[in-house]
């Protein structure tokens, strides 16, 4: 405990260091902290890394005040990330799992290759390289770019062939790399790669993954992404960290690495529909109790939680008012993406609206029927905004933005996250901690 104290009072120091643009005096110290810190740190037998994919700050404040409590994500925050790749100041999801597996910045769309485009070793090989066991847990495909930084190289994060054959064969250890595999994609992972994979249960609904003992196993629940928790309010990824973990425990002795990714709240925010960013963070915050409950349990378990990057520019409200209404989406039980081509073509009236929870006045209608002219793309995003008005939530963008994420952590060597770090900051820690035997 004393050790944690001096050390965030050491990160505290190393913090303001930056905030007085002393930013050559905060390398240094922060590669000379590294060292220091963790050759005292505990070794973990086991790491857990959670992405919450696009979750920005103003996501998990959002959520606390969403279900009026203090939330896990406010009990274990420890620092925050700087999040710019090498080529441009706002990150895309392939830059920023790079820096987290590989511990290097590299350009945006770039999968654990390095700005060169020469291949980087990757953390599951670090991971191998120990015996361990490792696994990704998905709502996107599994050969998504957040994911595939873990296991893959590739030049762009479009190459998904290219993805593919590194994880059915990894090339320096000439034999697939990745022990638990369990999100999307069968549509790009057909029966002639799952067909490499000797050896591994092959799944397909979340039932049977449930009820699945053994590794390896590969679980493709959907032709492309997961749905969305809005849509289905199954706790997908809650379920599926919860038997990762007992797959995990049960099945590695030399200790395991997991890579549980939410990948859905990026995809929210893309559409600035905060009721479907909601639903996604509660989802996660199910899968991060879970987590959490393990290391607790475990006491030889490192969790690490962040994100990739923000998505929207989520505001806590919007324009002069001073309110945030979140009563007024909780309700809406539906994707607003798929709300909107429902009703595109038809008479807009408040009853229709209803029918999905909207309270929409008719000012709000005349407002639609004029997009309705304007094609369906704009009449989504007229839509998507007055919906986000009747409770006073702001976006600024239909992409990224740049503003640091947090990060939070437990467990053993949870004092080396302390403080603001870059992000293959947090990689390089991570492949330190690997790189040592447990004590």
């Amino acid at each position: 405990m004393v050790f944690i104290k001096i050390s965030s009072f050491y990160f505290q120091s190393l913090n303001k260091c930056y905030s007085f643009g002393m930013k050559k005096l905060f390398k240094k110290f922060s590669l000379v902290s590294l060292v220091i810190f963790s050759s005292f740190a505990q070794t973990p037998k086991n790491i857990i890394i959670m992405i919450g994919d696009g979750m920005g700050p103003a996501y998990t404040t959002a959520y606390r005040n969403y279900v009026d409590r203090e939330t896990l994500f406010d009990k274990l925050i420890v620092g925050s990330s700087i999040t710019k790749a090498s080529d441009s100041f706002i990150t895309d999801s392939a830059a920023g799992a790079t820096a987290y597996s590989t511990g290097e910045k590299s350009y945006n769309g770039a999968i654990s290759v390095d700005t060169n485009k020469k291949n980087l070793k990757v953390l599951f090989e670090y991971a191998k390289d120990k015996g361990m066991q490792t696994g990704v847990v998905v709502t996107s495909e599994v050969y998504h770019a957040t994911p595939a930084c873990f296991y893959a190289t590739a030049l762009s994060r479009n190459d998904h062939e290219d993805i593919v054959k590194d994880l059915v064969f990894n090339q320096s250890f000439k034999r697939p790399i990745v022990d638990l595999i369990a999100g999307g994609g069968r549509e790009v992972i057909t029966k002639k790669y799952v067909n490499k994979l000797k050896g591994y249960h092959y799944l397909e609904t979340l039932a049977d993954f449930e009820k699945n003992n053994k590794l390896p196993v590969i679980a493709l629940f959907d032709e492309g992404q997961m749905d969305f928790e809005i849509n289905t309010d199954d706790k997908r990824l809650t379920k599926m960290t919860g038997k990762s973990l007992q797959l995990m425990n049960q099945n590695a002795k030399d200790g395991f690495i997991l890579m549980i990714e939410a990948s859905h709240i990026d995809k929210c925010g893309h559409l600035n529909d905060i009721a479907c960013a909601m639903r996604e963070m509660a989802d996660f915050e199910g899968s991060l109790k879970l987590v959490h409950e393990f290391v607790k349990k475990s006491k030889n378990t490192l969790m690490v939680v962040t994100a990739d990057h923000s998505t929207g520019g989520l505001s806590i409200g919007h324009g002069k008012s001073k309110k945030w209404l979140p009563e007024n989406f909780r309700k809406i039980d539906t994707l607003l993406k798929d709300i909107a081509e429902d009703v595109f073509k038809k008479k807009l009236t408040r009853k229709l609206f209803k029918s999905y929870s909207i309270d929409f006045d008719s000012d709000d209608i005349k407002y639609l029927e004029k997009a309705q002219v304007e094609g369906e793309k704009e009449f989504y995003k007229s839509f998507a905004r007055r919906v986000s008005a009747k409770s006073y939530t702001g976006w600024t963008t239909w992409s990224h933005n740049g503003v640091d994420v947090e990060v939070f952590a437990d467990g053993p060597a949870k004092e080396l996250f302390i403080g603001k770090k870059q992000n293959n900051e947090i990689g390089r820690i991570l492949i330190d901690l690997l790189k040592k035997p447990l004590k």
